[in-house]
């Protein structure tokens, strides 16, 4: 099942082809277990899944155990969960934004260009300069920008819902280098990327000086 061989990529960080014991406690740690508890978990997961008993999951084990776990998901459930689980394994710390914009940028794949579009962006948008912007807003930008929000990945959707879990719809620069690095995932090539983030520096630029209340921009 190609979503779960996604998830293997994921938590397989050193890309051996097998999950060892680390890389499970490094994935338990992310994903906010009391430290306390993670080798124990680790563990427990490890005997469950290590068919072989050589101390390493493989793919085949993985793709066995998971499988049998997920059967009763709905495909679209399972999409977020694999979502889910690809974004924490390659977050890079139990928050999964960095502790710093810098940290955040050095676990992304962006060119040097795409940053200093994104945070011309996060500039215009942060208008009362509190560090952090709307997400209904940024959803709506992206689809004054060419995005079709009625279509977009998965893991784009599962990383917006885990963004904003206290519903408060801010969200940090982090997070928003995060959720535009999703953007970039989900449109599979830079040029397509390219316009969209010229089309929204463009129409920030145009209308920087009002900023729209949340709810004209949710009717947007």
């Amino acid at each position: 099942m190609e979503a779960l061989h996604r998830c293997f990529e994921a938590l397989d960080k050193d890309k051996s082809g097998t999950i060892d014991f680390k890389e499970l406690k490094q994935y338990l740690f992310k994903t906010g277990v009391n430290i306390s508890l993670i080798t124990g978990k680790a563990e427990e997961l490890m005997a469950k899944m290590d068919l072989n008993s050589d101390n390493l999951i493989s793919r085949e084990e993985f793709t066995h155990m998971m499988e049998a776990l997920l059967v009763e998901k709905t495909d679209e459930d399972l999409e977020v969960w694999v979502a889910e689980v690809v974004f924490t394994a390659t977050s890079r710390n139990v928050v999964g934004f960095g502790d710093s914009l810098g940290e955040a940028l050095s676990g992304l794949d962006l060119t040097t260009e795409q940053v200093a579009t994104l945070k011309d962006c996060f500039r215009l948008l942060d208008r009362d300069t509190s560090g952090f912007v709307e997400l209904p807003e940024v959803k709506a930008l992206l689809g004054r920008s060419g995005m079709d929000m009625e279509h977009v990945s998965e893991e784009l959707n599962a990383i917006m819902t885990k963004l904003d879990k206290n519903g408060d719809h801010k969200i940090s620069e982090q997070e928003f280098f995060v959720t535009l690095c999703a953007v970039r995932h989900s449109l599979h090539e830079d040029t397509s990327f390219k316009l969209v983030l010229d089309n929204a520096l463009g129409i920030l630029k145009s209308g920087a000086g009002d900023k729209p209340s949340v709810l004209a921009v949710l009717l947007t």
